[in-house]
């Protein structure tokens, strides 16, 4: 959901079957908003509600926290398998597999 500055819905794109811990979307430093859309998709939005990008996880990857706005640029995404920085033109700047604990 985007609001204006008055606390008006300006608009909104369904999410239906994204887990609560999911569901939570970033507003960007560029003003666009990446959610979401499904356990392996999220999808950014510019202020006028159009697509900017998608980004999708490959295989068994499945999203386990909501999209966070990198505090430089853009977006970052951390799976089962390994932690993402997205650029804001969507491309993956960096990935870096996630090891398991060795307790």
């Amino acid at each position: 959901v985007a609001i204006a500055a008055d606390g008006k819905r300006v608009w909104s794109v369904p999410a239906p079957g994204v887990a609560p811990e999911l569901a939570e979307p970033a507003a960007l430093l560029d003003s666009v908003v990446v959610a979401a859309t499904s356990p392996s998709a999220m999808v950014a939005y510019r202020p006028d509600a159009t697509q900017a990008w998608t980004f999708r996880l490959e295989g068994d990857e499945r999203f386990v926290a909501a999209p966070r706005r990198s505090e430089t640029e853009g977006a970052i995404a951390i799976s089962n398998g390994a932690v993402y920085a997205i650029a804001p033109d969507g491309t993956v700047r960096w990935r870096n597999t996630l090891e398991p604990s060795r307790n």
